[in-house]
C-alpha cells in the first residue's frame, strides 16, 4: 500500500512540475520586458530575431539558447524564467552593438 502512495505522490509531483514549466512565449515576454520595460504584444513576438533562438523542453524545465552565438539566453522552472544573457534582447533589437567574438 505504501508503494502505491509513493508512486502516486511522485507521479503527481512530476505532473505538477510538467504543467507549470514556462513555455517559449513566457521566455520571450520576460526577455522583452527586461530589455525595454514594455509588455510584449503579438507584433513584438513575431519579430524575426526570436527565430534565432532555440527552445528546449526538458519536461520540467525549459531553456532558450541562441543558435548563432551558442550561448544560453534564459532558463525556466516552475513558471519562473531566469535570464542568463541580460543583453541579448537589447543587442537583437539594436539597442546595443553586437558582440565582437573575433579572436584578437
Amino acid at each position: 500500500m505504501k508503494k502505491w502512495i509513493y508512486i502516486i505522490l511522485i507521479t503527481g509531483g512530476l505532473y505538477y512540475l510538467y504543467a507549470n514549466r514556462p513555455l517559449r512565449e513566457t521566455h520571450q515576454a520576460t526577455l522583452y520586458f527586461a530589455a525595454t520595460g514594455e509588455v510584449a504584444n503579438e507584433e513584438t513576438m513575431a519579430l524575426e530575431h526570436w527565430q534565432k533562438l532555440r527552445f528546449r523542453n526538458f519536461l520540467v524545465a525549459t531553456t532558450l539558447s541562441d543558435m548563432d552565438q551558442f550561448n544560453l539566453v534564459s532558463y525556466g522552472f516552475l513558471n519562473r524564467v531566469t535570464i542568463v544573457d541580460k543583453d541579448w534582447t537589447k543587442r537583437a533589437l539594436g539597442l546595443l552593438p553586437p558582440l565582437d567574438r573575433s579572436p584578437h
